[in-house]
C-alpha cells in the first residue's frame, strides 16, 4: 500500500491531486462555513486556488489567458451518504469520498455549479457517484498525468474525467469534453519534459463558465485572505510572457517539497518536479521582493499596468538564475493575451 507523502504534485500538470494548506497566522479569522442549502445531490463543487502553481496550470494551453478571470483547481459531485450526511465524490490522488462538513476548511475558494436538469436526472448523477466511489472496481485507480479520457475506464482517472465517466455511466451527455490543447511554449516545454503529446484537454474557461450550470454559490474561506491574490496571478502571467518570448525554467537541482505527493515512486515525473521547483524558486524570490517594496508604499496608487511594470522590473533581475533560453520558436506577437 502506498504512503501518502506531504511533498509535492506536479502542478503544472494537474492539480487534481492537490490539498491547499492553510498559512498559520496570529490573525487568522474564524472558520465560517457556507450554508450546506447550497450543495444539492449531483452539484458539481469546483475548488479555486490563487497560488502561482494554479495560475500557472490554467494559463497553460490556453488560448484566451486574458479572459481568464480565476485560477481552476479541483472538482467533484455532491451526493448523499448511507448516513444521509451530503458528501463530496471524486478523484483526489484516489477515487474517494468525504463528508462535506469535513472537506469545507481544506478549500480557500469554491464555485458550485447546479446542472440544468430535472432532479432526478440530478439524483441519478448523484447515485452513480456514490456507486461508483464505493466501487471495488475503482479503489486502486491512479491518478492520469496526460488527461486522457477514455469511456469505460477503470484503471486512471484525474477529477473532471471521473466525472464525465459518471456521467456516461448515468446516461447523461459529458459536461467536459475535451478540446484539441493550444500549444504555447509552456506546454511545449511539458510535452518534452514528459516525452509524449499533451493532445487534447478540459479548457479552463469551459469549466468555469458552462451554460449548462447555474452558479448558486461563489463562496471564498476567510481564512486564507487575498493580499497576495494580485501576486500570485501576474506572476504567473508574466512567467508565461517569458516563454512566449523564447525563455523557459531550468531545472532545479532538488525536486519540489510544497504540497502533496500522492504518488511518491513515479520518478518519470523527477524532470517535471524540477522545473516546477525553479517556478516555486522564481516566485518566491520575486515575491519577497515585492513585499518588501509594497509594505514601504511603493506601489501606492499605481493601477494595474503600473504594478505590472513594477512587477517586471523586479522579476528581471531573477530571470537569468532561473530561465534560460529554449530551443523552441517564439510564438507570433497576434496571440491574444
Amino acid at each position: 500500500m502506498k504512503v501518502i507523502l506531504l511533498f509535492f504534485i506536479v502542478p503544472l500538470l494537474s492539480s487534481c491531486s492537490r490539498v491547499t494548506l492553510i498559512n498559520v497566522q496570529d490573525d487568522v479569522p474564524a472558520f465560517s462555513r457556507p450554508d450546506l442549502v447550497y450543495f444539492q445531490p449531483g452539484d458539481i463543487v469546483l475548488t479555486i486556488s490563487n497560488d502561482p502553481a494554479s495560475w500557472l496550470l490554467s494559463l497553460m494551453a490556453n488560448p484566451e489567458p486574458g479572459r481568464l478571470k480565476q485560477a481552476y483547481t479541483h472538482g467533484e459531485m455532491v451526493f448523499i451518504n448511507k448516513e444521509g450526511a451530503k458528501t463530496l465524490g471524486g478523484f483526489s490522488g484516489r477515487v474517494m469520498s468525504q463528508p462535506l462538513a469535513d472537506r469545507l476548511p481544506l478549500f480557500q475558494h469554491l464555485v458550485v455549479l447546479r446542472p440544468k436538469m430535472s432532479r432526478k436526472v440530478r439524483g441519478r448523477l448523484a447515485a452513480t457517484m456514490a456507486e461508483l466511489t464505493h466501487s471495488a472496481q475503482y479503489r486502486n485507480a491512479r491518478f492520469d498525468y496526460s488527461f486522457r479520457d477514455v469511456p469505460g475506464r477503470a484503471d486512471r482517472f484525474y477529477c473532471l474525467g471521473l466525472i464525465n465517466e459518471v456521467y456516461r455511466q448515468a446516461g447523461v451527455p459529458i459536461p467536459f469534453p475535451h478540446k484539441q490543447l493550444y500549444k504555447n511554449n509552456l506546454i511545449r516545454h511539458a510535452e518534452a519534459l514528459v516525452g509524449y503529446q499533451l493532445s487534447d484537454g478540459p479548457v479552463v474557461q469551459d469549466i468555469i463558465s458552462n451554460e449548462d450550470y447555474d452558479v448558486v454559490l461563489d463562496w471564498s474561506n476567510a481564512r486564507y485572505g487575498q493580499a497576495d491574490a494580485w501576486f500570485n496571478e501576474h506572476i504567473s502571467r508574466l512567467t508565461i510572457e517569458l516563454y512566449d518570448e523564447g525563455w523557459e525554467l531550468k531545472p532545479s537541482d532538488e525536486l519540489a517539497v510544497s504540497v502533496v505527493l500522492w504518488l511518491a515512486d513515479d520518478e518519470s515525473f523527477d524532470a517535471v518536479k524540477k522545473v516546477v521547483r525553479n517556478f516555486e524558486r522564481f516566485s518566491t524570490e520575486v515575491a519577497i521582493d515585492w513585499r518588501k517594496a509594497n509594505m514601504a508604499g511603493q506601489f501606492d496608487g499605481y493601477d494595474d499596468s503600473a504594478k505590472i511594470k513594477a512587477l517586471k522590473v523586479i522579476a528581471s533581475k531573477y530571470r537569468d538564475d532561473f530561465f534560460v533560453k529554449a530551443d523552441f520558436a517564439v510564438l507570433d506577437e497576434s496571440v491574444a493575451r
